[in-house]
């Protein structure tokens, strides 16, 4: 143990800014995950042999109040005299613990970003995949021809690209091209045992000299789940770490909150073991998806709000590829004020088609709001999960107002 005077954590070494010590929570939520409740002195004892240094007990006091206030301690006081006060680790921060979201974990933030991206957007997305072997496809997935059974058929007109048109101009002396028809029909099946979903595509091209047509068939297939090799790759601005994602889904497979659901090209793809809890992530991610949508409009033309600004900068990996995205933002903001003040009319009206998609969301979001949406819809799923929770009130600014805060994500560190 150090001396006083080399004490880090004495009132004289505080007086130099107002610190709050990590590492002091740190080592009490170590010493609890081994030893489940200790008296507030057993537990002072153990945590200082960490720290290797005497804590006062003013500094003391200022850590224990403020982990229970973050819902990380039980206090269990019977308030009588000479009776010792026990502390122990909430459920709530077990859990946190075994996700690796404790705040005073060091690898917090890199696992709160795995954890958003794979529960409210890649495991529910899937993976989509483009072949035209069939034979091929449902050997890879583990189907056959019986499995296949139709959902519903729809028949699409398209549109002949402009190439197309100078084709029936052409000398006879050219080989005669094919033309794509304007019909293309798209044959819908059901997911197989294992949950792919299949969409068979049927085009055709007719010989614009002899009109004899051909039919070209493709097939695009969605596997469900995520692998730990999709999700280690690069995620729009977010690059995480092959490791942390192993890691992450491993500590999800303990909890049981995913499930291995098939090998894919000899990767293990993981579903959301709770049907209930697919259901809340993938209302919560079409969600997110229309504020997403909402929010670039949005910060075309307003500063965005703090809360906003954080949502996105979450999930940047890096804080120049965040500077750059905000920057892109401030000078279109800059383009409308001018086309604004020179009344360019072409810009006008897509502002008025913008401003009307402003509206139809604001209008929906204030709706969910109204009906406190996830509060009453998805109670018992916020209960069951309370990590859910800090995802939540970092991803999507509209839904962070009506969900209870369970602990202070905004804690000064050192």
């Amino acid at each position: 143990m150090t001396s006083k005077s080399g004490n880090r954590f004495t009132s004289k070494a505080r007086r130099k800014g107002n610190v709050y010590y990590q590492e002091i929570d740190r080592a009490i939520a170590d010493v609890l995950s081994q030893i489940d409740r200790l008296s507030n002195g057993q537990l002072k004892r153990e945590v200082e042999k960490r720290c290797e240094n005497k804590i006062p007990s003013k500094t003391w006091s200022t850590h224990l109040k403020k982990m229970q206030t973050e819902n990380y301690l039980l206090k269990d006081d019977t308030l009588q005299r000479n009776q010792k006060v026990f502390y122990s680790l909430t459920e709530y921060a077990k859990e946190l613990r075994d996700l690796r979201l404790l705040r005073t974990d060091p690898k917090r933030v890199a696992f709160l970003q795995i954890y958003a991206i794979l529960f409210f957007s890649m495991i529910i997305e899937g993976t989509t995949y483009a072949g035209d072997d069939l034979e091929n496809i449902l050997n890879e997935i583990h189907a056959n021809r019986q499995q296949l059974c139709i959902d519903f058929i729809r028949k699409k007109p398209i549109e002949i690209e402009e190439k197309y048109h100078y084709m029936y101009e052409m000398p006879l002396q050219y080989n005669a091209p094919e033309m794509p028809l304007q019909v293309f029909i798209a044959t819908h099946y059901k997911p197989t045992s294992l949950g792919v979903n299949i969409i068979e595509s049927t085009g055709y091209r007719e010989n614009i000299f002899y009109k004899n047509r051909v039919e070209y068939t493709t097939y695009t297939y969605t596997v469900p789940g995520v692998s730990v090799e999709d999700l280690a790759q690069k995620y729009y601005t977010f690059k995480p770490c092959m490791a942390d994602c192993e890691s992450a889904l491993e500590l999800l497979l303990r909890r049981e909150l995913v499930k291995p659901v098939m090998d894919f090209r000899g990767k293990t793809r993981y579903v959301i073991a709770d049907p209930e809890l697919t259901n809340f992530a993938t209302e919560l991610y079409w969600f997110c998806d229309l504020e997403n949508e909402f929010l670039n409009i949005k910060w075309q033309r307003l500063i965005p709000t703090f809360n906003e600004e954080q949502s996105r900068k979450f999930l940047f990996s890096e804080e120049t590829m965040s500077k750059k995205f905000f920057m892109h933002r401030e000078l279109q903001r800059h383009q409308f004020k001018q086309a604004m003040k020179n009344k360019n009319n072409n810009h006008q009206n897509l502002v008025q088609t913008e401003s009307d998609k402003l509206q139809e969301f604001e209008k929906l979001r204030i709706r969910l709001l109204k009906q406190v949406y996830l509060n009453k819809k998805y109670h018992s799923i916020i209960d069951r999960y309370p990590f859910l929770r800090q995802i939540i009130q970092i991803i999507s600014p509209s839904l962070s107002e009506i969900i209870p805060r369970a602990d202070n994500l905004e804690s000064t560190t050192k």
